[in-house]
């Protein structure tokens, strides 16, 4: 009889990680879902790719790697053995942020909290924590949900009226980046979904 092989793992396999965040942090990412029309869940997977990408990310948690990280073959963060295992600290309440994500990117969590000496819950926890109080993460994230919401024609549209704006600005540049920066505070600030803020500047559906 043939030897029955094991059954291969897929590569779009989810698995789920529920980190501990601050309850100011889970708010702040229930608040994204609101405006974006997301779970909370996707918004959680969203943000740790996110943030497993950025180098501004990296960069200001590199201090806390006891081992070596490797940033996906191209930078090389030395660790050092002689601190203290990474543990999180939460000053108040704390509450689970479930979501799931893919092997990919969990084989990637795994390396962190190799690095940072502490489980994967920890170190996935201290990624979006970080992601969420970045703006230059947060914001270029909802940034690319916009885009997602617009067509061609909407989206050049957008980007005209930035160049409209830009043209009449004697104080600051204009981009479409900065525009949708603004679009994506108004729609935090006055806790209303993105699609709606698009509506009321005349892109929406």
């Amino acid at each position: 009889m043939k030897k029955e092989e094991g059954r291969k793992t897929r590569s779009d396999k989810k698995i789920a990680v529920a980190p501990y965040v601050s309850s100011e942090v889970y708010e702040m990412v229930s608040q994204v879902s609101y405006i974006s029309d997301l779970p909370i869940k996707s918004v959680g997977e969203r943000l740790f790719q996110e943030g497993i990408h950025s180098r501004v990310l990296l960069d200001h948690i590199k201090g806390l790697f006891r081992r070596n990280y490797q940033r996906t073959g191209e930078h090389m963060y030395v660790g050092d053995l002689t601190l203290s295992p990474y543990r999180p600290n939460f000053e108040g309440e704390k509450q689970r942020l479930h979501m799931r994500m893919l092997t990919s990117y969990h084989d990637r969590l795994t390396d962190l909290a190799y690095a940072l000496d502490c489980s994967n819950q920890a170190a996935a926890g201290l990624v979006i924590e970080t992601a969420v109080m970045r703006k230059d993460i947060l914001y270029p994230f909802l940034g690319q949900i916009i885009v997602r919401e617009l067509d061609t024609q909407r989206y050049n549209q957008l980007r005209s009226l930035s160049r409209f704006l830009d043209a009449r600005s004697k104080d600051a540049y204009i981009t479409t980046p900065v525009l949708m920066r603004y679009i994506v505070e108004q729609s935090l600030n006055d806790q209303q979904k993105l699609n709606k803020s698009l509506d009321q500047l005349g892109f929406g559906n």
